[in-house]
């Protein structure tokens, strides 16, 4: 059974990492208004990651199988993220939270690699837990400051400033926090205005509609007046009274038709 990864997984995940700073940088400033879109992507590498390294140790070194598995179970379990939205909020929260703890830079000294393995730990389930009780701010937040921390990480071994000077990576990441945080409340701020204006359109045309629904509906119109000003009404016995006189008028002319 071969448990190593070969040089063609590497480059895998080193293409996978390429794309770091992007998703990062997204992440800081459309990280609450791309919530599910990161719950999805959250649950697709994590199957795609976990049946991959699993078909690789079970498998032969033939890559196919491991990816078309990989694909798969990826795409399932991405959409099980998306259906269970808490689920998926306390995932992207808690993993993004851990990630940002194991950027932090400490010394390069025996024990410290377990101190930020623990403190990514417990970040991971303090940060869920509360993004599953606090409002949207606290996920703002969140999205924001990890994805910083991400993105600035992800630069710093190609920018040597970063890589050397720990007091300008957290600089580089406060900045960029602050930044993020800010364009996420402008971004809901303007939705909130939109969905606001809407909701008074519709209530508007509602109320419309209802008094429209509420208004009396016509009189019917009064019978014409008689000649001296007072209103003529229906007399049933003067009614049939006249329509007996026409029945006998009709019948003299038929006899005096006949008698001619």
């Amino acid at each position: 059974m071969n448990i190593l990864l070969t040089s063609d997984i590497e480059e895998i995940f080193k293409t996978l990492l390429s794309f770091g700073v992007i998703f990062a940088l997204l992440q800081c400033f459309f990280g609450y208004r791309l919530m599910k879109l990161w719950i999805t992507v959250i649950g697709f590498l994590l199957g795609f990651t976990v049946s991959f390294v699993a078909a690789v140790i079970f498998t032969s070194d033939d890559l196919t199988m491991p990816l078309v598995l990989g694909v798969i179970v990826g795409l399932l379990s991405g959409l099980i993220a998306f259906r269970l939205y808490l689920t998926g909020v306390f995932l992207v929260c808690g993993i993004n939270a851990f990630i940002a703890v194991q950027a932090i830079p400490v010394p390069q000294e025996e024990g410290w690699g377990l101190i930020l393995l623990l403190g990514g730990i417990a970040a991971f389930f303090l940060v869920g837990l509360i993004s599953l009780k606090l409002a949207r701010m606290w996920m703002i937040s969140v999205t924001a400051i990890t994805g910083a921390a991400n993105a600035v990480n992800a630069l710093r071994p190609s920018v040597d400033a970063l890589a050397e000077n720990d007091a300008l990576f957290l600089a580089a990441a406060g900045v960029l926090a602050i930044l993020g945080i800010l364009v996420q409340r402008a971004m809901m701020k303007r939705a909130d205005a939109k969905k606001a204006a809407k909701a008074e359109r519709k209530a508007a045309d509602g109320k419309e509609s209802k008094e429209h629904a509420a208004a009396p509906a016509p009189e019917p119109a009064s019978p014409a007046p008689s000649a001296d000003g007072t209103p003529l009404q229906a007399d049933p016995e003067s009614a049939h009274r006249a329509s007996e006189d026409l029945d006998s008028a009709m019948e003299s002319l038929e006899t005096s038709g006949k008698e001619h």
